[in-house]
């Protein structure tokens, strides 16, 4: 399979992150900074979680623009794998204290509106790097944080027991252009782990199949 980079789908992608990115912000602004998402996570810590990915992508791709950038060091970046993603993303929260939600839903927009702007002109088959020294065209690192909008969107959603669609036109990028973009530009130590424990605790031989869901 290869990777789908095409001026449709790169233009698509485009439109389904600003309307997502508009629809989440609705979302958020109607929630309680208390409200639980998850077990561990707050709607306001979610929010936060995908606010540090627009962030670093806006950084990634227009580091000149970016006024207020992640303390986020390369390491941290070449090091993260499937088995260490949820430390990455704890360091991530901590380094982006905001938790008020209509000021997380307007950064989260004003980065999704700057991202979209530096990458107007762009090439979106432009390899960039990723975590765990992997690789992604800069088509599938938009489609990356549609998902996460997507995903957690619905996240949100669910506790304040508000209808959160993705319609399967506006998933496809995830797939065509992240997943298979990874897959065809490198993805490095990604993909080590050292995966599923067996029975005795130890950890076994074999890695996950999936990029991690950051």
């Amino acid at each position: 399979m290869v990777v789908r980079l095409t001026e449709e789908n790169w233009a698509a992608t485009r439109k389904y992150l600003r309307g997502t990115g508009d629809r989440f912000a609705e979302l958020l602004t109607s929630a309680g900074s208390g409200t639980k998402a998850t077990a561990t996570w707050t709607v306001t810590d979610m929010a936060a979680h995908v606010a540090t990915l627009a962030r670093m992508y806006h950084q990634m791709v227009d580091p000149a623009g970016c006024d207020d950038p992640l303390a986020v060091t390369d390491d941290l970046v070449r090091s993260t794998i499937v088995d260490t993603v949820d430390t990455a993303n704890e360091e991530l929260l901590r380094l982006f204290p905001e938790r008020d939600p209509g000021v997380l839903a307007d950064v989260l927009l004003r980065d999704v509106d700057r991202l979209l702007t530096a990458t107007r002109d762009a090439d979106p088959a432009m390899a960039l790097p990723w975590l765990g020294g992997s690789h992604v065209p800069l088509g599938g690192l938009l489609a990356h944080l549609l998902n996460e909008l997507q995903i957690h969107g619905r996240d949100i959603a669910r506790p304040l027991r508000r209808r959160w669609d993705v319609p399967p036109q506006e998933a496809a990028p995830f797939f065509e252009m992240f997943l298979v973009g990874v897959t065809e530009y490198g993805y490095g130590r990604l993909l080590e782990g050292h995966g599923p424990r067996r029975p005795d605790g130890s950890p076994s031989s074999s890695a996950p199949i999936t990029p991690p869901q950051w």
